[in-house]
Order: C-alpha cells, then structure tokens, then sequence
C-alpha cells in the first residue's frame, strides 16, 4: 500500500476535483479556495499545466465559477508543455 502511493502520475488519478474540492473545505474552511490558487500558482511555475489545470478546476467548484475551463484529464499532446508567461498572476488569462 505504501508503495501505491509513489505510483501516482496525476491529481486526476486520485480525486475529481469537486472531491478535492470538499475535502479542502472540510480540513481547511475558508482558506480552501487560496490554497487552490496556490497550487494552481506552483505548478504553473513548476511547468505542471495538467496539475495547473486541475487546481484551476478544484478552485471553480469552491467558488462556483460560471467560467468555462477544462475540468477533463490532459491529453498526453499537453502533457510537459510549458505553463504561459504570466501565469504566476492570480485571474490572468494565463490561468485559464
């Protein structure tokens, strides 16, 4: 069992992102949705984008956003592509 867990390539392996979502308010309440944007912020600047797009997509179900981004798995194409320039800025389009 201890092993499985170093066997893991993504986030979406191990939760949706509405799950995640509940989660982070259980265990954290109101700073839920600035930990997501954390995340998001460090694997854009880490070059992550698939773990960029998924805390992006945790944040939208803590904040019921209306705005449309992926909420699907990467495709292997956009697995390794770099995070855009300005990504490391809270609502830029870079994040979307």
């Amino acid at each position: 069992m201890a092993q499985d867990a170093f066997n893991w390539k993504s986030f979406w392996e191990i939760a949706t992102p509405e799950e995640a979502a509940r989660i982070l308010t259980e265990w954290f309440g109101m700073m839920a949705a600035q930990l997501a944007v954390d995340c998001a912020l460090a694997a854009g600047n880490d070059q992550r984008d698939d773990d960029r797009r998924y805390w992006l997509a945790v944040l939208d179900s803590l904040t019921g956003s209306t705005q449309r981004r992926s909420t699907a798995p990467p495709v292997a194409a956009e697995v390794g592509r770099p995070a855009p320039r300005g990504a490391a800025i809270a609502g830029s389009p870079a994040l979307r």
